[in-house]
């Protein structure tokens, strides 16, 4: 017998007809603590992921209340944003028939044509992340091909400004997927929105 087998009670041992339950439950027991130690180690790794994602979205958010102006602002999404929340790129569009913001002007910021947005998202639809996107050159321009996987966020104005797209590109396939959360990138969406107002003069 081997050492990891579950010794049968000597007064079973001369009957093979009886069938040793106190055995088997044992070893179910066993197996579901087992299952119940994997459940809470994945448990614990998840929560911290979640607090170390919120912890990453608030140093963003004040970074960008820190803004001192419009351009900085930009700066801060474009140029900083990608290392805080640990992803490669995170550009920011608007739909307009002209291109009021070149993207030699402002790195990362891009203007696309009317509905492109909805085409990518979905109408009516405020997040999407993607596990493998189609071509995005129009709102990532040249860091285009490195995106593996990306999460879009819909940037909702008033006061008649251009609708508008904040992405989140990674370079790692599968790294959005359908079934995560938004909320937190909805979040940095809102907190941009708020904050460009402010800089633009909107209501």
């Amino acid at each position: 017998m081997s050492d990891d087998q579950d010794p049968i009670p000597e007064r079973f041992q001369d009957d093979d007809e009886i069938i040793d339950f106190q055995a088997r439950l044992l070893k179910r027991i066993k197996f579901d603590m087992s299952m119940l130690e994997m459940q809470k180690a994945d448990l614990l790794d998840n929560a911290r992921n979640n607090m170390n994602v919120t912890e990453r979205t608030h140093l963003a958010v004040l970074r960008l209340m820190e803004a001192k102006g419009l351009g900085q602002l930009l700066e801060v999404v474009t140029g900083e944003w990608p290392e805080i929340m640990d992803t490669d790129v995170v550009s920011i569009s608007m739909e307009g028939e002209d291109n009021v913001l070149p993207r030699e002007a402002t790195k990362g910021v891009f203007v696309i044509p009317p509905g492109t947005i909805d085409q990518m998202m979905g109408e009516g639809v405020n997040a999407a992340l993607f596990p493998d996107p189609m071509a995005r050159d129009l709102i990532y321009g040249p860091a285009a091909p490195m995106v593996q996987s990306d999460a879009l966020v819909r940037l909702t104005q008033t006061g008649g400004a251009p609708a508008g797209l904040l992405a989140f590109g990674s370079g790692q396939a599968g790294t959005f997927q359908p079934g995560m959360g938004t909320d937190l990138i909805e979040f940095l969406g809102d907190a941009l929105v708020r904050m460009l107002r402010l800089w633009l003069d909107l209501p």
